[in-house]
């Protein structure tokens, strides 16, 4: 009885070591990009054009699986 227990309590131990770093890879932090364009004032139509832009790019990064398989998030500052 005690030797069942022991490879139940054995092979479960060696189940969560294959699949902890996988469970654990799933949930890594995105890739942040920070921007910093003149949004406000007489300039604000380039900086506004310019976000844009940025914003298409991180898009098709993020439909074609990220950037080593993790989102890219925008963080846009004047």
């Amino acid at each position: 009885m005690k030797l069942r227990s022991f490879s139940r309590v054995l092979v479960s131990s060696f189940v969560l070591w294959l699949v902890g770093p996988i469970v654990c890879a799933a949930q890594e932090p995105p890739i942040m990009f920070g921007f910093m364009f003149v949004l406000s004032g007489t300039l604000a139509n380039y900086g506004t054009s310019s976000r844009q832009g940025a914003e298409l790019a991180i898009e098709e990064l993020n439909a074609a699986g990220g950037v080593l398989g993790r989102k890219v998030v925008a963080l846009f500052e004047d």
